[in-house]
């Protein structure tokens, strides 16, 4: 099953783990489609959704869904404290402007 996931799929890292012991700590199989193009991980999560509901199996997965909807996209800003400083601004401010 390892070998088969996510052949053909240029640029896909793909994992596959065993549950660890313990109390469950979310649901038993997770899909996660992860990169820069929020437009784009909502086709290929929308896909992943309709090929797994058509699978022979789709009738036995409980909970298949995407959750993209639920989360917010993030961005990752840099400040050159030196640069932002000489203008009069501190990290804090600028990360209020970003937001």
């Amino acid at each position: 099953m390892r070998n088969r996931i996510g052949q053909g799929l240029a640029g896909a890292e793909v994992s596959v783990e065993v549950e660890e012991m313990g109390p469950p700590t979310g649901l038993p199989v997770t899909i996660e489609i992860a990169g820069p193009e929020s437009a784009m991980l909502a086709m290929l999560g929308d896909q992943v959704v309709e090929i797994l509901e058509n699978s022979p199996v789709g009738p036995k997965l409980d909970g298949l869904e995407s959750d993209l909807a639920e989360g917010r996209p993030e961005l990752v800003v840099n400040v050159d404290r030196e640069l932002a400083a000489l203008f009069g601004l501190n990290t804090n401010q600028v990360g209020f402007e970003v937001r």
